[in-house]
């Protein structure tokens, strides 16, 4: 991580004495989650729960202790603590904090994190209490493949190595004299597209090897991929234990563009399945009747038989529950962490 991350993460064995001894209120009621994306100064993101229900803010109104789920977004506007307050409901009001900190959870222990170093906090209100159950960001490039969920689900590079992402790092797939690049998991529920889930990913293409290259596959299960024949094109395809196709999608508009950050986002809500690019509408297909399910591992940038992703793949999330239209855009409408 970076050097503001490096320096919270010094801070964090205090951080959890002092919340100790300051006795923070109850987080959140968790039949309302909040999940924080924290953009540091630095470029660095951290992704966590708030320890305490919020902050007071001097505003236009005075001192208000504003309640985190009432709020969208934090944005840093001007010196070391103005900043903009984005509300549930769109309005927007400047907010100078009273306290200089905020307590967040993370993957990492409990971490204090100074308004100071923070350019941007996004709220995101999850009225199910439901996170991703598998977060990859590949910005450790110690352990490229880390679930930053906490649900440690961490892949294996096989090969893949880090590079420079959509945001902060990213993992470079592809082929290097005839071996396939890629990350890899061994199976397990979280991982298994048997109900309803969300998986958003955004991808790299470089120029194509073969005339289909593997995104993300699990075989017999499930396969998101490219393939140019008879059309370029992205395909998304869901099976049944008895290796019968139950539903396949193709997305064309978006036209497939090279060199390019391109966010993929697919989910199933009962028997629809959907495939989205960037923020374009959805294309949706109705699924089958059958049980899906496997235990072959899930692996990215290649599939079981090779034909591998010539690119780089950046920010996977998996959700067992589909995210609204209004929460896949909101994915692609994310602050670049490096802009």
């Amino acid at each position: 991580m970076k050097l503001i991350l490096s320096r919270l993460l010094i801070l964090a064995s205090s951080t959890v004495a002092l919340a100790q001894a300051e006795k923070p209120t109850a987080p959140p009621d968790a039949g309302k989650a909040l999940r924080f994306t924290v953009e540091l100064t630095d470029g660095s993101r951290l992704l966590g729960s708030p320890v305490e229900d919020g902050l007071p803010w001097k505003t236009g109104f005075g001192v208000l202790h504003l309640k985190w789920d009432m709020l969208k977004s934090i944005d840093k506007i001007g010196g070391a603590n103005e900043f903009s307050l984005g509300f549930q409901n769109e309005d927007r009001a400047k907010g100078l904090p009273e306290i200089p900190a905020f307590a967040l959870r993370t993957v990492l222990g409990e971490l204090k994190v100074p308004l100071t170093l923070t350019r941007r906090i996004g709220i995101e209100t999850l009225a199910s209490g439901d996170g991703p159950v598998a977060y990859w960001s590949f910005n450790d490039p110690a352990n490229l493949g880390a679930d930053d969920s906490g649900h440690d689900h961490n892949l294996t590079a096989k090969g893949a190595l880090p590079t420079d992402g959509k945001f902060g790092k990213a993992a470079a797939t592809g082929e290097v004299q005839g071996a396939g690049h890629y990350l890899s998991i061994e199976n397990h529920p979280d991982l298994q597209f048997s109900g309803d889930f969300t998986l958003a990913v955004w991808a790299w293409r470089s120029a194509p090897k073969y005339d289909g290259d593997q995104l993300i596959g699990k075989e017999g299960e499930f396969s998101l991929r490219r393939y140019q024949i008879p059309t370029e094109r992205y395909d998304l395809e869901l099976y049944g234990k008895q290796g019968q196709s139950l539903a396949k999608v193709s997305e064309i508009k978006s036209g497939l563009p090279l060199e390019t950050w391109t966010l993929i986002v697919v989910a199933r809500k009962d028997n629809r399945l959907t495939l989205r690019v960037n923020d374009l509408p959805a294309v949706e297909v109705q699924v089958a009747p059958g049980e899906v399910g496997g235990d072959k591992p899930l692996m990215v940038g290649c599939s079981a038989t090779g034909y591998p992703w010539n690119g780089k793949v950046d920010e996977i999330r998996k959700w067992n529950h589909a995210l609204t239209e209004v929460e896949q855009r909101a994915l692609f409408q994310e602050p670049e962490a490096n802009r």
